[in-house]
């Protein structure tokens, strides 16, 4: 074989963009006992009901009404805030450039 044969449709791993963000965040626990997952990848938030193992609900952040830093995502954890409330809730979760997730 050659010493400059190449991997056909391979590509170059410099032509690959790397993720550097899970495709899923945990957001929280609210004060009904639902875990809200955030689904990077299609832009919404899945609510769970963990104990009955179902999907109760889907968010997208497309959708939601954002405050005047256009940030979907804290909009959505101050509505859940202001509705439900939280039980569980970490603020560790910020993306690499410090804005929340």
């Amino acid at each position: 074989m050659s010493t400059n044969a190449t991997r056909p449709n391979k590509g170059s791993v410099t032509e690959h963009s790397h993720r550097t963000l899970p495709a899923y965040e945990w957001l929280g626990r609210d004060r009904n006992d639902k875990t809200h997952v955030l689904d990077r990848k299609r832009d919404v938030v899945h609510r769970i009901d963990v104990l009955a193992g179902e999907r109760v609900a889907v968010y997208d952040l497309d959708a939601v009404d954002t405050d005047c830093r256009g940030n979907a995502i804290e909009t959505y954890v101050d509505f859940v805030a202001d509705g439900v409330g939280w039980v569980d809730r970490t603020f560790l979760n910020r993306d690499l450039f410090g804005r929340a997730v």
